[in-house]
């Protein structure tokens, strides 16, 4: 039995159903312009910002795991529909091997300079850059 939740828009209240991640003015068009197969509708165009320090905090040094890039990114294809994966990271020239196994793995890498902290801490600040991408990725 399908399971629908009621989204609202200018023309007023449309049944959409539960698992889809659309709106109101989605499910109009799916019903008034039929395009190909009854269920057929284009991938959703999902994004992911990746800040690559995060990342690493958060698991190898805050779990001590060691991250699979490839496994990841086949992960976030399946279970997230993620059609680009961009990931912001600091440009340090030791780390080359690095960046072309990410790029490998199908992620769109995005470099920012890194600087030193008084303390010797290695910071690529890719808060501004991450955000500015979502930003221009926003209309599709």
């Amino acid at each position: 039995m399908n399971q629908f939740r009621i989204e609202k828009d200018t023309m007023g209240e449309v049944q959409v159903p539960a698992d889809k991640y659309w709106g109101a003015q989605t499910e109009r068009s799916r019903n008034n312009f039929k395009i190909g197969l009854e269920a057929s509708m284009p991938k959703e165009i999902v994004y992911a910002f990746i800040d690559a320090n995060n990342l690493h905090l958060g698991t190898t040094k805050g779990l001590g795991w060691e991250v699979d890039y490839k496994k990841f990114m086949i992960w976030l294809e399946d279970k997230a529909n993620v059609s680009d994966a961009y990931m912001f990271i600091g440009k340090i020239e030791e780390h080359e091997k690095l960046y072309s196994h990410l790029q490998e793995c199908g992620f769109i890498l995005q470099f920012k300079p890194v600087s030193k902290s008084q303390d010797g801490q290695i910071k690529g600040n890719v808060d501004t850059d991450l955000v500015f991408q979502a930003m221009l990725d926003f209309p599709n």
